[in-house]
């Protein structure tokens, strides 16, 4: 868990690509390790590995996939209202830029 902190810390994980590229991954051990992932959550949850493969597997890839096409727009600056005390006097906007913590 350190080590995930650490990593974290040095702001790696925030670039648009290293998103990807983690998400790809993770798409990818499930595709490479479906037989035996299978097989494990079969035994674990006492259902057939057709529950598994539908139920589990198969979601996590349709979710990973679907993170990476909309990625991108996730990680957009968007422009948010001005809080009241702020906006009188001045020509300013405000914008938030998504960022995991």
């Amino acid at each position: 868990v350190n080590q995930a902190h650490q990593t974290f810390a040095t702001q790696m994980t925030q670039p648009y690509d290293y998103r990807i590229q983690q998400l790809k991954g993770i798409e990818n051990l499930v595709q490479e390790n479906w037989d035996e992932l299978s097989s494990a959550i079969a035994n674990d949850l006492g259902q057939g590995p057709m529950y598994a493969e539908a139920f589990e597997l198969s979601s996590v890839v349709s979710r990973a996939r679907y993170s990476q096409s909309n990625l991108r727009k996730w990680m957009e600056t968007k422009r948010v209202p001005t809080p009241f005390p702020l906006n009188l006097n001045m020509p300013i906007h405000s914008e938030l830029a998504p960022n995991p913590r």
